[in-house]
């Protein structure tokens, strides 16, 4: 509903939004297939499993779906062109960030 609501208000195609942000689509189906092959070759946690273990494997997932939806997003963005947008704003925001934490005190 709310894409046939914007496509009449843009004058433009129902599916423009969804077209428009595939990069960051890709980079959610990488993050999935990681994450699923992950738990396959590594950790099968299950609700037998020590809270340490799945502790540890629930850490290195986020760590791996971070590391994966960010590289992945990255390439994608650099091979449109590097266009405006999210990923220049992020950029952005860690080069300030950077600078802060760079700074002498």
């Amino acid at each position: 509903m709310t894409l046939r609501l914007g496509a009449r208000a843009t004058d433009t195609a129902l599916l423009s939004p969804v077209l428009v942000a595939y990069r960051i689509h890709l980079a959610f189906a990488w993050f999935i297939i990681a994450l699923f092959s992950f738990e396959h070759v590594f950790f099968r946690t299950v609700a037998t499993t020590p809270m340490n273990a799945a502790s540890l494997s629930l850490g290195l997932k986020i760590l791996l779906g971070a590391v994966v939806c960010c590289s992945v997003q990255y390439v994608l963005w650099c091979q449109a062109g590097r266009p405006d947008g999210f990923e220049q704003r992020m950029l952005g925001l860690l080069e300030r960030i950077w600078a802060r934490v760079r700074r002498p005190a």
